[in-house]
């Protein structure tokens, strides 16, 4: 009896400590929202708003953690049905209720985490969408590179840093055209005098 009772408090004690951890991991998560912004709340209504979103931050991580966890488990089962016919890997991602579009954002954020580690904890945090949108063949380093720094983070903000690069490389390129144009207009003035006075030679 005494022995159960030595269990029952040694695990009481770990479920106490993963909840103290828990609670400080909320109560230590960044404020992403300026709460000054609704000045019609009260401060009570405020800090449920901010309890709200620390809770909602920490169970985003947790969400990271698991689709990381997912992702490493679809890659693996994938390298194993290699050996199989090609639609195997899909016939067995349909049998557990996945369609390719989720088989696909969850390899790609977990493909994401092995190739820029450091920025593992920034790759869990983004939206489905925003995954799609950084894995887009059309995102190219720089747009990339926001997203790793954390400069950038929604899917809107990934497609319009795509566009805004989109844009300035057609500007670059309609200036590289006109200088040609114009080079090849020098050029092409320059033999039309030489010409003419040789023939008036």
């Amino acid at each position: 009896m005494s022995r159960l009772k030595g269990i029952i408090k040694s695990s009481n004690t770990v479920v106490n400590t993963m909840h103290s951890l828990v609670e400080s991991e909320i109560r230590e998560s960044n404020i992403n929202f300026d709460y000054d912004l609704l000045p019609e709340l009260n401060e009570t209504e405020k800090q449920e708003l901010i309890n709200c979103e620390k809770s909602l931050l920490f169970q985003g991580k947790q969400f990271g953690n698991v689709t990381f966890e997912i992702g490493k488990s679809l890659h693996k089962a994938k390298e194993v049905l290699k050996k199989t016919d090609g639609d195997s890997f899909m016939k067995w991602y349909e049998a557990l209720g996945l369609n390719k579009d989720q088989v696909s954002i969850f390899m790609g954020r977990y493909q994401l985490t092995i190739d820029y580690p450091n920025a593992k904890e920034r790759i869990l945090m983004l939206s489905d969408v925003a995954v799609k949108e950084t894995l887009n063949k059309k995102t190219d380093t720089e747009v990339l590179n926001k997203v790793l720094s954390g400069e950038i983070s929604t899917s809107q903000q990934i497609k319009l840093a795509r566009k805004n690069i989109s844009r300035a490389l057609e500007i670059d390129e309609a200036e590289i055209l006109d200088n040609i144009d114009k080079v090849v207009f020098t050029v092409s003035m320059e033999m039309i005098d030489s010409l003419e006075k040789r023939l008036i030679k």
